[in-house]
């Protein structure tokens, strides 16, 4: 974050294991059973298994479901689901031609886990006709997109000990001796083992020091880079989605009209607490969808949203509920120039204690919802000087409202603000802070310093107040 300017406001006036594995899951209905244990169980996230064991009723499973493959639909708004289609084709590929020496069904073979998750190899040298060396496949890989692997590596899969089903290769684990259906001078000598190897099958003896093409290693060295691989080839599927909607559906289910519930999507947030000149405290929020639909309106396009808010006690009780609509518009042609960007903000009082804020955000066009939870805590009292929650913001304005409560404003003076702490260099930084309760001796002579950090080490220099 990079700014040109700073400005300070300060506010005074107050190996990875297979997830589920060895877990029995009893009392589901058996066709969702089936689902969560065998057609989802390489690309679920730990949160959406859970989430989708408490649901109680089979349509709340459906609507789980739904949203599921919702969230990794790759061309959202269109009748297909490309990668749904595409995971079930897998899923067949390998039943059909994986486990046929196993009484595994394929998709639970090694083999069949790594095409499920990562679909077919650019190529597959196969190797069962090289005396003294047990059947080999090596399956190269070379993804585009994926940040998180190599830009091309090998897997490699083998028959242990000549017999059964293929099984996953770790340089580490295994080594070039496990190769070989023969001793080299009597015992299994991992170096020796390699030269021996390079000579029945030179391109297999040099893979199997490190399934990532490049990396020097020796015989007797680890490869740690291929450990990480096969770790992050497991855990690519629950990386390459967000699943905060699965504890949405959770929680709102029974506040969500159905046709909102599996169509969820992502938003930013922000709560800021202050103290008024009236000596309440008040809770000022922003919430940002990160997807905007709209409707035509003729001239303009219309962004329609309806928000709820709720504060509730430790107990679960609430205290507070608020229900307001938003709607904004905006021009047809900047519409078409410009990406839309919205935050909903707003501001209530509140009493001291301990709350739960959370806000429920509906797209009314779309059908569509996103929620925001904080926890808050008002203080009864502030026994000594202190200083409030830091905000951040693009600039300031001041005499905001005539007498009306403004977001993020206290004393005359408003923060323009936003979730998304994202700044240009064109913008000035603002940086809004509350002293509270100040001494006389403090509001006179005392300084405040801000000193501004780039991960840890010293950004800026300090600034004093």
């Amino acid at each position: 974050m990079r700014a040109r300017s700073i400005a300070v406001v300060v506010l005074s006036s107050l190996l990875l294991p297979l997830y589920g594995q060895g877990r029995a899951v009893t009392g589901l209905p058996e066709r969702y059973k089936k689902w969560l244990d065998e057609e989802v169980v390489y690309i679920i996230t730990p949160k959406e298994r859970d989430v989708f064991l408490k649901l109680q009723t089979d349509m709340e499973r459906e609507i789980f479901m739904g949203a599921f493959w919702k969230q990794r639909d790759p061309t959202p708004g269109t009748p297909a689901n490309e990668f749904r289609e595409e995971h079930y084709k897998r899923i067949q590929y390998a039943n059909r031609f994986y486990g046929r020496s196993t009484p595994l069904p394929g998709w639970r073979t090694d083999r069949g886990r790594i095409y499920i998750i990562l679909g077919e190899p650019r190529s597959i040298e196969t190797n069962d006709a090289i005396q003294k060396v047990y059947p080999t496949e090596i399956w190269l890989y070379q993804p585009e997109g994926l940040t998180a692997l190599p830009p091309a590596f090998n897997i490699i899969f083998f028959k242990e000990h000549g017999t059964g089903d293929y099984i996953l290769f770790s340089p580490t684990q295994h080594g070039p001796q496990a190769l070989l259906s023969s001793m080299v001078g009597g015992h299994r000598d991992e170096r020796a083992s390699f030269e021996e190897l390079k000579k029945l099958a030179p391109n297999l003896a040099y893979q199997t020091l490190s399934l990532i093409p490049g990396e020097r290693n020796t015989p007797g060295s680890l490869s740690l880079a291929s450990n990480t691989l096969i770790a992050n080839i497991y855990s690519l599927p629950r990386k390459t989605v967000k699943d905060s909607y699965a504890d949405a559906i959770l929680k709102y289910k029974d506040f969500v009209e159905v046709e909102y519930t599996a169509n969820y999507f992502e938003s930013e947030g922000q709560v800021w607490i202050v103290r008024a000149p009236s000596g309440f405290f008040e809770v000022h929020y922003a919430v940002e969808p990160k997807k905007i639909s709209v409707e035509d309106a003729g001239d303009r396009f219309d962004a329609r949203f309806q928000l709820n808010g709720r504060v509730t006690d430790a107990s679960g009780r609430t205290i507070f509920q608020f229900d307001k609509p938003f709607t904004f518009g905006i021009d047809k042609e900047e519409g078409r120039k410009a990406s839309m960007n919205i935050s909903i903000q707003d501001a209530f009082p509140i009493i001291p204690g301990r709350y739960t804020l959370d806000l429920l955000l509906k797209n009314v066009a779309s059908r569509e919802f996103t929620s925001l939870t904080a926890k808050i805590e008002v203080p009864a009292g502030v026994p000594a000087p202190a200083l409030g929650q830091i905000l951040l913001g693009y600039g300031v304005t001041r005499n905001p409202g005539s007498g009306e409560r403004a977001p993020f404003a206290i004393g005359g003076t408003q923060v323009l603000s936003v979730a998304q702490k994202v700044f240009s260099q064109a913008e000035t930084l603002s940086v809004a802070v509350q002293a509270l309760d100040l001494t006389d001796a403090l509001r006179a002579e005392g300084r405040l310093k801000f000193t501004f950090f780039k991960v840890k080490d010293q950004w800026l220099k300090t600034i004093d107040l």
